[in-house]
């Protein structure tokens, strides 16, 4: 099973719109975005930005991934080879 199969599981099992618009979906990339920075701020300085949940800086970022699947999904983009092509332009380039 590839990343993108598991996102489309994971998409399916929390309920979420499969065909959100594109937009839609860059917002809720960005919406995760910020989840990352309220986790590193509460974890720092216990400020509270926007949400008192968002703590584990972990699951935050790993929402974030989610997301970029969602978009590239809108997209009709391959983000899985995408990645491969991209980590293997960088590794020739020692």
């Amino acid at each position: 099973m590839n990343y993108r199969q598991m996102f489309q599981r994971y998409s399916i099992n929390k309920g979420w719109i499969e065909h959100a618009s594109v937009d839609d979906s860059i917002l809720f990339l960005c919406s995760e975005v910020g989840e990352v920075c309220d986790a590193r701020l509460r974890g720092n300085t216990s400020l509270i930005r926007n949400n008192e949940r968002e703590v584990d800086i972990g699951d935050e970022l790993a929402d974030v991934v989610f997301m970029a699947f969602k978009v590239a999904d809108a997209l009709s983009l391959n983000l899985d080879g995408i990645i491969m092509e991209k980590f293997n332009a960088k590794s020739s380039l020692r």
